[in-house]
């Protein structure tokens, strides 16, 4: 019975900071808002085809950052040997993990959103972003706006990683059970950078870059957000083969817990997903050797899970490459009035992330009460499919940059104008060409294929609390990188972590 109340004392106090996590927002209403609570925006018609099988490339106005939940070097480093060896006949343990981490290559994420970076916007060549679709231009004669900027976003996570194991061996030999969630709290920092060679002057207009996108509301403000990320329930069965070796599968859900945020905004501090989830797993060990004091087991485990879609407001390019959003547009009967067309772009959409795997495999060396272990993790994500679009352009176009208008040769638009653009360059349809919803890449605005490694080492100390409680305590590191074609669209981080538990 004094088990069973200690047990109820935990999960009380474990569900309780949860929940006071969980309806903490630093934000307020500038990183969350109800504009992603679609409703009946997205229609169930869909008039777009879905999102093409290659969306692992090209830039992104979404950034999804990895579950901590679900995350194999937190959830099993030191504490996975604890359950299969010194709390084997354990009835229930609990572990935690306190974790740090930060993101490092933060100049790849800023290309993973610009195409470039840093991005030069000017009026006149050599350019990445003609000036003029941000209103930006100098009056001085000879004179003309330029600009370089540069951004390298930067996510600092704190979290505590609270798991809870049961052994249902009382019920069927091998049969376990557990439940795992991560309070987290998220710090963004855009560390936005500009450096004006020719500044604009051009009266009631923006005069810096910043000013511009802040105009529009691109970027989401530096600010912190703390959550609970998305719930992991797991129910299993294992079969012991040799003393404490063992093999084993499972079947998961995963509880969503996202609030609703404005996704339209580029590197929100997201915490946990609108998105459920169904999956399984294997998992399993072996001791490759043994004596008296000592032993080195290998253990491993590999994670699927398919993620369920939902509705979220994402911002999209047109198929006129990066940043397109921000091409001038006019009405087919005011072709010479150009207007920004990005909030046109901005619509509520049928997110699919579908798949996820991680793999994880770690070496353990016990001597007496002493161990040391080296880990490996990789983690794949699917791109993510996108489809149920609403877009509605009305009479608009993209704007006709290429000529003076002439009475032979009238503006009409620039069906294949792209952000570097320069006024009197390319060539203007014939007739008028209005903008439909096939001209969108959704593609632009879905979190991307990623496939990342990390790397982790740990020691820890263990020992059995008045003969009947195992108990350890330990520390780790880990490092977690990308190839070259994933960094742009995945936060590669260092950490450090440290890990406690105990069994009944």
């Amino acid at each position: 019975m004094n088990n069973v109340k200690s047990l109820s004392i935990i999960l009380l106090l474990s569900l309780g900071v949860a929940g006071f996590s969980y309806a903490d927002n630093g934000c307020g209403d500038d990183c969350s808002t109800s504009k992603s609570d679609c409703g009946s925006d997205c229609a169930s018609d869909c008039k777009n085809a879905n999102c093409s099988s290659d969306c692992d490339r090209g830039t992104s106005t979404f950034l999804r950052p990895r579950q901590y939940t679900t995350d194999l070097t937190y959830l099993n480093n030191l504490s996975f040997y604890n359950r299969y060896h010194g709390a084997r006949c354990s009835f229930f343990t609990w572990d935690s993990t306190v974790f740090f981490q930060r993101n490092r290559q933060e100049g790849y994420l800023g290309a993973g959103f610009f195409g470039t970076n840093p991005l030069v916007v000017a009026e006149n060549a050599p350019s990445d972003f003609n000036a003029n679709n941000l209103d930006l231009g100098n009056t001085n004669s000879g004179e003309f706006f330029r600009s370089k900027v540069s951004i390298c976003p930067r996510r600092e996570v704190v979290g505590w990683l609270s798991h809870f194991y049961f052994n249902l061996d009382f019920c069927c030999t091998g049969l376990w059970a557990d439940i795992a969630f991560t309070v987290a709290r998220a710090k963004h920092k855009l560390n936005f950078n500009e450096v004006n060679t020719t500044a604009g002057n051009i009266a009631g207009e923006p005069t810096t870059v910043a000013q511009a996108f802040n105009n529009l509301n691109v970027f989401s403000r530096d600010c912190e957000q703390t959550g609970v990320d998305d719930v992991l329930f797991r129910i299993g069965y294992d079969y012991n083969y040799c003393d404490n070796d063992h093999a084993g599968f499972y079947f998961l859900g995963i509880a969503p817990t996202g609030k609703a945020f404005d996704n339209t905004r580029w590197f929100q501090p997201l915490v946990g997903s609108k998105h459920g989830a169904v999956g399984a797993g294997f998992e399993g060990d072996y001791t490759i050797w043994a004596c008296e004091n000592s032993e080195l087991v290998f253990q491993t485990e590999l994670l699927y899970q398919f993620r369920l879609r939902h509705e979220e407001r994402r911002t999209f390019d047109y198929n006129n490459g990066p940043l397109s959003r921000f091409l001038l547009v006019a009405a087919s009967d005011n072709v010479d009035n150009p207007v920004s067309g990005y909030n046109a772009l901005q619509a509520c959409v049928r997110v699919e992330p579908r798949s996820q795997l991680e793999w994880w495999a770690n070496f353990h060396y016990q001597w007496c009460d002493w161990a040391a272990e080296f880990s490996y993790n990789l983690w794949w994500r699917q791109g993510e499919r996108i489809n149920c679009t609403n877009f509605d352009f009305g009479k608009n176009g993209i704007y006709d940059l290429t000529h003076c208008a002439t009475a032979s040769n009238p503006l009409t638009s620039h069906s294949t104008a792209t952000i570097a653009s320069l006024v009197n360059t390319g060539t203007n349809d014939a007739t008028f060409v209005a903008l439909q919803a096939k001209d969108v890449n959704l593609c632009s605005g879905a979190a991307h294929q990623v496939l990342t490694h990390k790397v982790s080492g740990a020691f820890a100390y263990n020992n059995v609390w008045c003969d009947c409680y195992p108990w350890y305590v330990g520390f780790g590191a880990g490092y977690e990188f990308a190839s070259n074609k994933y960094r742009r669209h995945a936060l590669e981080n260092w950490s450090v972590y440290g890990k406690w538990g105990i069994s009944w």
